[in-house]
């Protein structure tokens, strides 16, 4: 054996014998002197997790615990620093404040004040999340939107339009008194409420005193905090009451599994120079007081409410500005604003992403938002049902990237190409005036980005949409080989300024139709005037799914999508991924996600169906692989 090798079994062997368990209890079992084992428990997680060394694991009892914590220690490859809990152990990542409320009848009937020293970004009412304002976006005389939005008349009047049916309730943190408004109007929205809404004309305005309130820290202290620490594991615990659940940054191969994360504006954030992160068998969820099922009535005052006058967009995972090539699969985000979601950024930023098997339900925006460079991102063989728009196609860069095999169910929009970049709102101190701007990552400008879309089965209102595409459009995105149940084929907004007509490259595509919308009349003529779709096929029949009024997309054997597909492992210069030589059968492939005779899988898979698949947690990247990473970028932390 040669020395360098004997010299890594030996260090191998050094781990495996060192590595030991920690164990923490809720006190009066657990205590602060404690040796930390299991007859002996520590009672602080971070005490426990600060004696972790590589190959540790610190296991959490059953109970909560008020804290906030960070991996101080990290792993080596087959031997992570490992944060795991028993059935029932929660890590609660609210202040553990006691709340004093008093009535505030100066600012509108049925608003409360209570001081709280620690700035709020998260309230939660029994469980539920309510929507808060922005403090500098509401201020009487400087509303970044006018009048109707500031701040007191939002307490009194609701949003304008619904009122309080759609909202229910706000909450406001005021920096400077370092002061929590909160009203509660209305009880929370039920899940089986119907969709036509419920009645809230007349105000409950619910005492806060007599309910389990907590108020949570920004997304920058978040429950668990990985930085600076290769490989840690967090497994198997339930993460809430933050604004963020897990923060990742300037780390290797770490891994969140297992775990239950919300409430939470930002279930798990994979921030700067996180490298290689694998995110599986997560629950994550929001979960707000108010309406948040796109096709219910009034939920658009909901998203207006956090755009205009909130914090925007929440996340259930959140990729921004990191080294890349996460692996992110079979987790279940429901009741949440947006799914899954890459930021703006520039070249070798967020790239290699392997986004599948993944299930999102019931979100008020986007189920995922393709921003960025997206260089060799796939994002494959999800669920995406009850989105505003399931998959937002968000003015990329460069690509490629692949988006396929998803099934797309009961969305207000399935697949959208949206021309606009992000943008920053900055008020001019000097005039008073609200100034946007794109955000300065990535291009300013819209780029030809390259986009494959394919064998997907989608079943919103109009196949694809247009918003806000202008210029060059999307000249190299390529839509073969899909299923659309819809009402027209393709449909540019915004009404006062549509897009322009499509450009994209697609074909052997098909479109069936659902009800009488008379725009379908010009869908087939339309599409072959501008040279797409002219092997697809337009039909008013069945789109032959086994049971659509049970989300069964599963195809029968008199469906139209049999055997219309192109063989896509070589209608382009190399096969695209999931099409490689014998990846069908029969004459051609079937449209859509579905072949004929696969049935509707289960998603998220078994975990016990993918154990060879799934390499254990601190074994990915191999030791190897991991040696090319960058050096660290203190200057991002």
């Amino acid at each position: 054996m040669h020395y360098a090798a004997r010299l890594l079994a030996f260090a191998l062997l050094l781990t495996t014998v060192r590595a030991a368990t920690i164990h923490v209890a809720p006190p009066p079992l657990g205590r602060p002197d404690a040796a930390g084992t299991a007859d002996a428990p520590l009672a602080s997680v971070q005490a426990a997790l600060d004696r972790a060394a590589a190959g540790d694991t610190v296991r959490l009892r059953a109970g909560v615990y008020r804290e906030r914590v960070a991996f101080k220690t990290g792993g080596r490859h087959n031997a992570p620093v490992t944060l795991e809990g028993e059935p029932g152990a929660i890590l609660d990542g609210s202040y553990p404040v006691r709340i004093d409320w008093e009535p505030a009848p100066d600012i509108a009937p049925g608003v409360y004040r209570a001081t709280v020293a620690e700035p709020v970004r998260l309230v939660t009412v029994e469980g539920r999340s309510v929507t808060m304002l922005r403090d500098d976006w509401v201020q009487p005389g400087r509303a970044r939107h006018g009048a109707d939005w500031e701040y007191p008349t939002l307490f009194r009047d609701g949003i304008a339009g619904s009122g309080w049916s759609g909202i229910r309730a706000l909450s406001l943190y005021q920096f400077r008194e370092k002061q929590l408004l909160l009203r509660l109007h209305s009880r929370a929205v039920s899940p089986d409420a119907p969709l036509s809404g419920e009645d809230t004309s007349v105000a409950l305005d619910l005492d806060p005193r007599e309910l389990a309130v907590t108020v949570g820290p920004p997304p920058d202290r978040p429950v668990v905090l990985i930085d600076g620490t290769d490989r840690c594991v967090v497994r198997g615990l339930t993460l809430r009451n933050a604004a963020t659940g897990v923060l990742i940054r300037n780390s290797l191969g770490s891994v969140v599994e297992d775990c239950v994360i919300g409430p939470a504006e930002e279930g798990i954030i994979l921030g700067a120079r996180a490298d290689r992160a694998t995110l599986r068998f997560n629950e994550i969820f929001w979960n707000p007081w108010g309406e948040n099922r796109p096709k219910a009535h009034a939920s658009w005052d909901l998203w207006t409410a956090n755009k205009r006058g909130g914090w925007s967009d929440k996340h259930g995972i959140k990729i921004n500005g990191s080294l890349g090539g996460h692996r992110i699969h079979d987790n279940f985000i429901h009741h949440h604003w947006d799914g899954i979601s890459v930021s703006p950024g520039d070249r070798g930023t967020d790239g290699g992403l392997r986004v599948h098997h993944n299930r999102l339900f019931t979100l008020v925006d986007d189920g995922f938002e393709t921003n960025g460079a997206q260089e060799d991102c796939h994002w494959n063989d999800n669920l995406i049902d009850g989105a505003l728009c399931a998959i937002r196609l968000k003015a990329p860069d460069y690509g490629p990237f692949y988006v396929y095999r998803n099934i797309l169910l009961n969305n207000k929009e399935d697949l959208r190409n949206f021309g606009r970049k992000d943008n920053v709102h900055r008020r001019d101190p000097r005039t008073g005036e609200w100034k946007t701007t794109v955000t300065g990552k990535g291009s300013p400008e819209i780029l030809p980005a390259v986009a494959y879309i394919y064998h997907n089965t989608g079943t919103s209102p109009a196949a694809v949409v247009s918003n806000a595409v202008y210029g060059i459009g999307v000249p190299d995105y390529h839509y073969f080989n899909n299923l659309f149940w819809c009402e027209v084929w393709w449909r540019g907004v915004p009404r006062a300024n549509p897009s322009i007509p499509p450009n994209w490259k697609g074909d052997h595509n098909v479109y069936t139709r659902r009800g009488d919308n008379p725009a379908w009349a010009g869908s087939e003529s339309q599409a072959h005037a501008l040279g797409i779709d002219r092997h697809g096929i337009f039909t008013t029949g069945d789109p032959g799914f086994a049971d659509i009024a049970a989300g069964n997309v599963s195809l029968r054997a008199d469906s139209p999508a049999r055997a219309r597909g192109a063989d896509l492992s070589v209608l382009f210069s190399k096969p695209l991924p999931g099409c490689e030589p014998g990846y069908f059968t029969g004459p051609a492939p079937d449209a859509g996600a579905l072949a004929y005779g696969q049935a509707l899988p289960q998603i998220p898979r078994p975990r016990t169906s993918i154990e060879n698949e799934s390499p254990p947690a601190g074994t990915w990247p191999d030791a190897e692989t991991a040696a090319d990473r960058p050096a660290k970028d203190s200057t991002r932390r």
